[in-house]
C-alpha cells in the first residue's frame, strides 16, 4: 500500500511537470513563428514557413512529451518498487531449491562446507547463480549457530535429532550440524552405536573428517584399536570424540562397537 500510494504521488508531479514543460514548448513555438515572420520578406516564404511548423508541431510535441516521461516518470517508479521477492516458507515447508534472487537478504552470513562457500539467513541457504543466487537444499555438514525456533527433538534408533521443514540436525560443539535424513535400520538386532557408547577403529589408518562424507577435509588421523566415544551418527558415519577431547566423523564400516549396553 505505501508503495502504490509512492508511486501515484510521483506519477501526478511528474504529469504536472510535463503538462508545464508542454505549455513552455506551445508558447516557445508561437514565439519562433512571429520571429521568423518579421525576418522573412515575403509572403509566400512567411506562409510556406508557418505550415511546415504546424503540420511538425504535434510530432515535435508528442516526441517531447514521451522523452519527458521515460527521463523522469519511470526512473523513481522504478526505484520506488518493493526489494526483488523473498523466499518463505509457510506450514514448516523449505522453499523450493531453485528460487532465485538478484541479490541476498540483509543479514546473511557466510558457511563453509567443504570447498563450497554457502549464504545462509533464517534457516535458508543459498549458493551464487545466473545473475544472482539460487535458494539450494540444506547441504550436510553445514553448522548453525542455533536451531529454527519451530525445530522438534526426535530420537531415531538412540540417537537425539532437532528436525525442522524436513531438515534434521545434530548438536555439535559449534552449534547444530545439518545430517542426512536418518533411516531405520534394516536389522534391528544388529549392533548399533547409540550415544554415549565407545567403538574401536579396525583400520590400519583411519581418517577423521569435518563432516559426513569424504567430500570434506581430514582433520586427523586414527589408528588401528584406538577408542572413539560417539557422539551421533549419519547414515553411514559417526560423529565422534576423539582421546584428545578433539571430534570428527568417521566411516562406520572401519569401527565395531566395543561393549553393546543392556537394554531393557
Amino acid at each position: 500500500m505505501v508503495f502504490v500510494f509512492s508511486f501515484f504521488c510521483v506519477f501526478v508531479m511528474e504529469i504536472i511537470f510535463i503538462f508545464v514543460t508542454l505549455r513552455a514548448l506551445h508558447v516557445l513555438h508561437g514565439e519562433i513563428i512571429t520571429f521568423l515572420e518579421r525576418i522573412t520578406p515575403y509572403r509566400e516564404d512567411k506562409i510556406r514557413m508557418a505550415k511546415s511548423f504546424k503540420k511538425h508541431r504535434h510530432l515535435v510535441v508528442t516526441a517531447t512529451a514521451v522523452f519527458l516521461f521515460l527521463s523522469t516518470v519511470l526512473p523513481p517508479a522504478v526505484a520506488a518498487q518493493p526489494p526483488g521477492r523473498q523466499p518463505h516458507r509457510a506450514g514448516g515447508i523449505y522453499p523450493h531449491p531453485g528460487f532465485h534472487m538478484r541479490v541476498l537478504p540483509k543479514g546473511h552470513r557466510t558457511i563453509h562446507v567443504g570447498p563450497l562457500k554457502y549464504f545462509f539467513l533464517d534457516d535458508i541457504f543459498y549458493r551464487p547463480g545466473p545473475g544472482g543466487y539460487v535458494v539450494v537444499a540444506a547441504p550436510v555438514g553445514a553448522v548453525i549457530r542455533s536451531l529454527p525456533a519451530a525445530a522438534v527433538m526426535v530420537t531415531i534408533g538412540a540417537i537425539t535429532y532437532h528436525t525442522y521443514a524436513g531438515i534434521y540436525y545434530q548438536k555439535v560443539p559449534d552449534g547444530y550440524m545439518v545430517v542426512a535424513q536418518p533411516v531405520k535400520a534394516v536389522k534391528p538386532d544388529a549392533p548399533v552405536a547409540w550415544e554415549g557408547d565407545r567403538i574401536c577403529v579396525t583400520a590400519e589408518l583411519l581418517n577423521v573428517r569435518s563432516g559426513p562424507g569424504k567430500e570434506h577435509p581430514v582433520i586427523r588421523q586414527v589408528k588401528e584399536g584406538d577408542l572413539l566415544v560417539v557422539q551421533s551418527s549419519s547414515s553411514d558415519w559417526y560423529y565422534v570424540k576423539l582421546s584428545d577431547q578433539s571430534f570428527g566423523w568417521v566411516m562406520v564400516k572401519y569401527t565395531t562397537l566395543v561393549k553393546p549396553k543392556a537394554r531393557g
